[in-house]
């Protein structure tokens, strides 16, 4: 017999909790679980699957499933930003990728229509790409800041776009011009893990992570115009803020971010696990010894054997090096991860 060829295996949730059910008993093979048993088990697996993501020791190869790269715009006299799944405050943040581009002629304020080159796809910067209907779009005003908008009908570019908004000053020939889908706007990243300015020419400027709130707070002058290089992310309930060191100077830069992001709910059981193939085992066994007390079920020495062994081979799972470095005077030492 031939070998497949395949190497795209994946679970459902149902597929994990038909396991669990299962190997603790509750279910003989070929029988199916009522709801209240799926509804009972589908929690028990979103809790255990919460549990870990983010940066726990027993997972820490999971963090390379979990990142990824948004690209903050800028705005003028601005030094904290907002990330979440909704624009907020004029903050924009996108998912992957956005596009790029500048204006071919100046626009009065009070109309609705820029005249544009032909957009690149950043950070490609090869492929030309042209807005959708209801994409972000914003572009640099004379006054220095940036107005966010969406794309009201089919632009053909080089060519006109046009805002759902009138413009609140004018723009000039030559304006930078950004733009994504609405839906690559940002979620709520659990960290940044790393950030890096861009500028138009795409060449990135390292920057330094500060170690905690504390040590922002004690920067005396937060609201001097000057060039990022600090940043430091507080992740809050339905929210992130990203403090910077300065007000940007420059506000056509791009902060590019490495994020560490949740891993995608089971909200029916017919998800599909969010997880690397060599998890899959894991799920199966935390979420039969999590629901065997609740099923009146015995976990046995056989089971957690089982357990340990998918542990063992889920932990030791793309794992990538840390590093550490010690700086005086700071307690604990200085720690940078490169998971």
């Amino acid at each position: 017999m031939a070998i497949s060829g395949a190497y795209d295996y994946s679970v459902t949730a149902s597929d994990i909790i038909t396991a669990s059910l299962t190997d603790i008993q509750v279910l003989q093979n070929g029988e199916t679980a009522d709801n209240n048993d799926i509804t009972t088990a589908l929690r028990s697996l979103n809790l255990i699957t919460k549990e870990l993501m983010g940066k726990p020791n027993v997972a820490p190869g999971l963090k390379r499933w979990t990142r990824k790269t948004l690209y903050q715009f800028l705005r003028l006299n601005k030094n904290i930003y907002t990330l979440c799944a909704i624009a907020s405050s004029g903050d924009y943040c996108a998912t992957g990728s956005y596009n790029q581009g500048t204006t071919t002629a100046s626009a009065a304020s009070g109309q609705a229509v820029i005249a544009v080159t032909a957009m690149v796809s950043a950070p490609v910067y090869q492929a030309t790409v042209t807005p959708a209907t209801g994409d972000y779009v914003g572009v640099q005003l004379s006054t220095g800041d940036f107005q966010w908008s969406t794309v009201s009908g089919s632009p053909t570019l080089p060519g006109n776009i046009t805002f759902a908004a009138n413009l609140t000053a004018t723009v000039n020939s030559g304006a930078q011009v950004y733009s994504f889908p609405v839906a690559s706007q940002v979620n709520v990243p659990l960290d940044v893990l790393t950030l890096v300015r861009r500028d138009l020419n795409a060449i990135d400027y390292p920057t330094d992570k500060m170690a905690d709130i504390y040590e922002y707070e004690q920067l005396t002058n937060k609201n001097i115009t000057s060039t990022p290089i600090q940043w430091f992310y507080q992740k809050n309930l339905a929210s992130g803020s990203l403090y910077i060191n300065c007000v940007p100077s420059t506000v056509t830069d791009v902060l590019r971010m490495i994020c560490l992001y949740p891993i995608d709910d089971e909200s029916v059981v017919g998800n599909t696990m969010a997880f690397p193939q060599q998890f899959y085992s894991l799920l199966r066994w935390l979420l039969a010894k999590d629901l065997a007390p609740a099923f009146g079920k015995v976990w046995t020495d056989t089971m957690q054997q089982n357990l340990e062994y998918a542990l063992i081979s889920a932990a030791a799972t793309d794992v990538e090096t840390v590093y550490q470095y010690f700086q005086p005077g700071r307690e604990g030492g200085n720690f940078n991860y490169t998971t």
